[in-house]
């Protein structure tokens, strides 16, 4: 845009900007200096400025016209995406940063979430192998407790004579140290477990475990009882003392 120009021109500039000024000759006199100066950046914005001493204003600052308004949003645009580019560039890892430009930052961000996303992928898929693999070792963990529960081969089988006239069987016992297994066969009948805890407390047995599963009228109880003896022999004793409790007061 030029600035050149008389009085004349100066003045019709300022009439679109401050229309209270009267077109006459005294009055175009009151310019009594104009000023142009560049402010410079980033991104250069220009802007000029007139100094007024009349009546209507003892300074003012006036944008120039839609150019200048252009460059104005333009350089806050520019600022605002150079800010955004640090920040991208914050975000990746560890590089040469002096050598990269504008291109080269966007293209390494697409490239470092694809690496992201690929990370993303296998880890969820070891997750998944991981939470299979925990499930699968619950389940034979369980397997495994259920077995230890059953009749196995020990070192000590605890052999118990049955009453011909005993409404229960003792499908089989085993003592291993101070720790007993016992699988127990019996009809279904009100208050037998607790009659069958009592007696192995009264022997200083300790139920660590147990399960029941009914079979039509009759029930299996599979125990893992503990001594509180610090002997094996008194132990094996005291179970087969409580086994034959057992027996002996469930008779036909």
């Amino acid at each position: 845009m030029s600035t050149h120009g008389g009085s004349e021109d100066l003045y019709a500039i300022l009439s679109a900007h401050y229309p209270g000024l009267q077109s006459t000759p005294e009055e175009k006199q009151q310019v009594v200096s104009k000023r142009r100066s560049w402010e410079c950046g980033n991104s250069p914005s220009l802007q000029l400025e007139w100094e007024l001493d009349d009546e209507h204003a003892a300074s003012s600052k006036t944008m120039c016209p839609e150019g200048d308004i252009h460059i104005w949003t333009e350089r806050k645009r520019r600022k605002k995406m150079s800010y955004m580019l640090d920040t991208l560039l914050s975000l990746l890892p560890a590089h040469d940063h002096l050598k990269m430009d504008k291109t080269r930052i966007i293209e390494e961000a697409i490239n470092y979430i694809k690496t992201l996303q690929g990370t993303l992928k296998d880890l969820q898929a070891r997750k998944s192998e991981t939470e299979a693999s925990l499930i699968k070792t619950s389940s034979l963990s369980v397997m495994q407790s259920k077995e230890s529960r059953q009749v196995c081969d020990v070192q000590f089988p605890l052999s118990v004579t049955m009453a011909p006239t005993s409404s229960i069987k003792i499908l089989g016992s085993n003592v291993v140290g101070k720790h007993a297994f016992t699988t127990i066969w019996a009809p279904q009948q009100t208050g037998f477990l607790p009659k069958l805890i009592f007696m192995l407390d009264a022997n200083q047995l300790e139920i660590l475990d147990y399960t029941l599963n009914a079979d039509g009228s009759n029930t299996f109880y599979t125990l893992h009882v503990m001594s509180k003896s610090s002997s094996p022999e008194a132990a094996e004793k005291a179970f087969r003392s409580a086994i034959n409790s057992i027996i002996s007061s469930h008779k036909k």
